[in-house]
């Protein structure tokens, strides 16, 4: 990949940045190198894979280089509808003996038959990097690879990346997987850019040590700095030293110029702490499931049975394709169990609020923040009622806790992810409800938005609303939530979270998915 330098000239910043941390490793013909930049590189990635993006400037790909695209929201509307070997065959003439082998190679044997939209997000994800082979690319622009995968899977997928041979440009959020696949990062902080070889660790001690020395270098300048304006305080009115009075304020001038200023990072890693007064709590039942079971093509879960208590916040994780988003939607009731039952106590459906994986919503339509916030309204004034004063403020406090007061007339076409999900929280908000469904949050959300929003949550459960949640990120789990059921296609473990995160549990639930994957388990 070899851009223009000209086009420096007319990009605007964000895309001067990425456009740079490009031409970075390419003059240092640092083939094969998988470079990990900023978000504010998504747009330039959908440039560079081919897609009809408004720019300036020039660009150009390499003659013998072949773009793939890995997009973060897994949207291919021209793979629905169809199965794996159906799309393997037509689109890349894989007859169903090397079909099913390459399938085997992404562990996907098991889905073969299935539609791409029946697969989970995991499955989704390990199905699209398959095509990209297929395809022969030799620049892989990977916008959130991890989003949806399950800590095995991301493990798999360091392994496939690792063993590819090509340059990457990887936007992630997920520093453990930065760590084992990246060999440079991309530092974009106020409008620049730094490169600095190595993984995510090497970069924080390296951008440590460099602030260091900036702050180090400062102190000695000051002190010398000092000494020369006293000098010049003291004698500038002496004839006889005036010259060296007027030399001194010269280097005083000088040291000035060269001092750097070390402003704090735009980036923020906060702790948060849930606590909550016990007096406040509302100790009774939200939500029991009873010998729950869901199947599709095949069983997603059977005798499936956990409660959570008013104002608890309880985790659900597990290997992908486990059945927790299916579960999510079974306790929201947008899916009907196939046996058992879900038992809402004293809750009706306004008082449950839902955000799925993946929004339906679409964002080239024409409403602003301020309307998809107000969408949170729907179970008091429905679609076509006017929203009052005391809601319109209700609506504005809900985007100032989100950080998003300043966006309310901003179309969400203009939105970054992370300010979608702001939004969407405030959504939330908004309805006022009590319990709180979210499928993945997080995902492709900066640490920044991710913090904020966590405080949202935070408050909420303050508030005395509970939270049921599906993640993958077993140290958020941890440090958030005290409740954790550990799903594979069944129950494995449910309870407190330092007794459920134990390799043993883990395991199980691995050797739980292997076993259903085989068949054994479907014909039981």
């Amino acid at each position: 990949m070899i851009p223009s330098s000209r086009s420096l000239v007319t990009l605007q910043p964000a895309r001067q940045a990425a456009l740079q941390a490009i031409m970075a490793v390419e003059n240092a013909r640092q083939r094969g190198a998988r470079l990990s930049a900023a978000p504010h590189v998504r747009t330039f990635l959908r440039l560079l894979a081919g897609e009809d993006v408004a720019h300036s400037g020039l660009w150009k790909l390499g003659a013998r280089v072949v773009p793939g695209h890995f997009a973060q929201t897994h949207a291919h509307p021209e793979l629905q509808g169809r199965t794996l070997l159906d799309i393997l065959w037509k689109e890349h003439a894989q007859d169903r003996g090397p079909a099913m082998s390459r399938l085997r190679r992404y562990e996907l044997t098991q889905q073969a038959e299935q539609c791409f939209e029946r697969l989970s997000g995991g499955q989704q994800a390990r199905f699209q990097i398959l095509l990209l082979e297929l395809e022969g690319v030799t620049a892989l622009l990977l916008d959130e690879p991890t989003n949806h995968l399950d800590i095995n899977t991301i493990r798999w997928l360091e392994g496939v990346l690792n063993g590819y041979e090509s340059t990457m440009i990887i936007i992630s959020h997920d520093r453990h997987f930065l760590n084992e696949v990246c060999t440079h990062m991309a530092d974009v902080d106020y409008n620049s850019i730094t490169i600095y070889p190595g993984n995510y660790d090497d970069y924080m001690l390296a951008s440590a040590q460099s602030r260091e020395r900036a702050m180090k270098d400062n102190a000695k300048a000051k002190e010398r700095l000092q000494e020369l304006q006293e000098f010049v305080a003291r004698f500038s009115a002496n004839k006889s030293k005036a010259r060296q009075a007027t030399s001194r304020l010269k280097q005083a001038d000088k040291i000035k110029s060269e001092m750097v200023e070390v402003k704090p990072s735009t980036r923020q890693n906060p702790y948060i702490r849930f606590e909550a007064d016990e007096k406040s709590k509302l100790h009774r039942q939200a939500v029991e499931a009873a010998g729950v079971a869901k199947r599709f093509d095949v069983p997603l879960f059977k005798n499936l049975n956990f409660m959570l208590d008013a104002g608890e916040r309880l985790a659900i994780i597990g290997p992908n394709g486990a059945g927790k988003s299916t579960l999510l939607k079974a306790v929201m009731g947008l899916l009907k169990a196939d046996t058992g039952k879900v038992v809402w106590q004293d809750l009706q459906r306004k008082d449950i609020a839902y955000l799925p994986q993946q929004s339906e919503i679409d964002r080239s339509q024409p409403m602003t923040v301020f309307e998809l916030a107000a969408l949170g309204l729907w179970y008091e004034i429905g679609f076509f009622g006017r929203v009052n004063a005391a809601q319109r403020r209700r609506v504005s406090e809900a985007l100032a806790r989100v950080e998003m007061a300043d966006f309310a007339a901003r179309p969400i076409a203009h939105l970054s992810n992370g300010q979608f999900q702001r939004v969407l929280f405030a959504r939330m908000l908004v309805q006022n409800a009590r319990l709180l469904l979210l499928d993945e949050p997080f995902n492709a959300v900066d640490a920044k938005t991710t913090y904020a929003l966590l405080e949202v949550l935070r408050q909420c459960h303050q508030e005395g609303r509970g939270v049921i949640a599906v993640l993958h990120d077993y140290e958020q789990v941890r440090a958030y939530f005290p409740h954790t059921l550990l799903l594979a296609r069944e129950k494995i473990a449910a309870g407190a979270t330092e007794k459920v995160l134990v390799d043993e549990a883990l395991l199980r639930a691995n050797a739980a998915m292997q076993q259903h994957d085989s068949g054994d388990w479907c014909a039981a």
